[in-house]
């Protein structure tokens, strides 16, 4: 299946290296462009699968860039483009994610990675560092428990991430985890961080704890049982 990417990149050096490469992965890239508000003030008829966009790092309302984006494109994945300890990464909150944004890709990601993270965004998974995840997990429980916002109704977890999240109940890491069920780490780190934000947990292990007292693990099942059942 061929995917219909569009670039919302600044450096033309940059944005122009990104499509190579994304060129030569298969991928259609259906236009570039230097900025998201360069792009929206176009009329385009493109219907990409995903938007990977850098915001503004200047004064400006990324959020409502963000917001005009998904409305333009409301079936597009949006993955941000930015440097991972940048004011860029602290604007992605709970209000981008429910905008559509399931991915943030480093600036500085080796090509490999980018690609990797964009494949798992593409395929329904939220590719966001661990970091992020933790920022976000934690300002929801913090604004929940003073009521400043209503409690979100958790998604129901994938069969994939089932399959994952047994294997951190019985502790194993992301390289074990990744051998034993035919993955790459960066896709186990990749459904480590959904569930983290789907089950609202600060960690590994409070994901665990959380999950086998809603039942949706069992502590007794063996990593072989559980490679053995992978992607039924």
């Amino acid at each position: 299946m061929t995917y219909n990417i569009l670039l919302l990149v600044r450096p033309p050096i940059f944005r122009r290296g990104l499509a190579d490469a994304l060129r030569e992965k298969q991928f259609n890239v259906l236009g570039d462009y230097s900025s998201a508000s360069d792009y929206l003030g176009l009329t385009s008829m493109n219907q990409p699968d995903a938007v990977i966009v850098q915001l503004e790092t200047g004064p400006g309302d990324n959020m409502k860039l963000i917001q005009e984006l998904h409305a333009r494109h409301p079936d597009a994945k949006l993955v941000v483009l930015g440097s991972e300890r940048g004011p860029v990464q602290e604007e992605i909150n709970w209000e981008s994610l429910m905008a559509g944004v399931r991915g943030f890709i480093a600036v500085d990601a080796d090509e490999e990675d980018a690609i990797e993270s964009l494949f798992n965004v593409l395929k329904g998974r939220y590719a966001l560092p661990p970091s992020l995840v933790e920022r976000l997990v934690n300002e929801q429980v913090t604004a929940e428990e003073h009521e400043t916002v209503p409690s979100r109704t958790n998604k129901p977890l994938t069969p994939r991430e089932t399959d994952v999240l047994q294997m951190v109940g019985l502790g194993h890491g992301n390289r074990h985890i990744a051998d034993a069920l035919g993955l790459s780490e960066s896709t186990v780190a990749s459904h480590v961080g959904s569930i983290l934000a789907k089950l609202r947990a600060p960690n590994r292990t409070q994901a665990a704890v959380q999950a086998a007292q809603l039942g949706l693990i069992r502590p007794d099942e063996s990593v072989g049982d559980q490679a053995a059942s992978f992607g039924r």
